[in-house]
């Protein structure tokens, strides 16, 4: 999906939430712009989900994450997105970017990655639960692990970890 139907699209299909600032950690800044809001949804439903990572526009730092999971907390069932880099000049952000997910085996076949292109961003973390039952009602956690340099080309993210919750409730009608 390219990055301007994504941008058309994401309007309609969710409520963005502007979460400010987070406290910098070790002088560093990296935290959440945006998330899908805490909402209610019928049973049966295909439901998007997203986090939206920023570094404030600093010039020494970057808004990528390297790894992001998505933890439902009903059960502690989680899929885990890994962003990787193949060629020899990766070490300097120069390569060829891809994502892969991991997931455990109750989130195997429901649970898939939305975003922009790999190569294009890699602060937008999405998900998408095709069909949402009675065990997604649940607060869906989401972790993100910043990558360690600007360009994202390094096999290990930066250590810096920061999370925030989104609740998924069944509606009443």
């Amino acid at each position: 999906m390219s990055s301007l139907k994504l941008l058309l699209l994401l309007p309609t299909l969710l409520s963005v939430s502007s979460l400010g600032h987070s406290s910098p950690v070790e002088d560093r800044s990296f935290f959440f712009e945006a998330r899908t809001v805490d909402q209610k949804y019928n049973l049966g439903s295909k439901i998007y989900l997203f986090a939206l990572t920023s570094d404030g526009g600093s010039w020494n730092d970057n808004d990528d994450w390297k790894t992001c999971t998505w933890t439902r907390e009903r059960d502690n069932t989680n899929c885990k997105i890994f962003y990787r880099c193949s060629g020899a000049l990766c070490d300097v952000g120069v390569g060829t970017f891809s994502r892969y997910m991991e997931c455990d085996a109750q989130l195997q076949n429901k649970i898939s990655f939305f975003g922009p292109g790999s190569d294009d961003r890699n602060n937008f973390c999405g998900i998408i639960i095709k069909s949402l039952n009675r065990y997604d009602i649940s607060t869906w956690r989401v972790e993100v692990e910043q990558c360690k340099v600007t360009g994202c080309g390094s096999e290990e993210g930066s250590g810096l970890r920061i999370k925030t919750g989104i609740k998924v409730e069944k509606s009443d009608s």
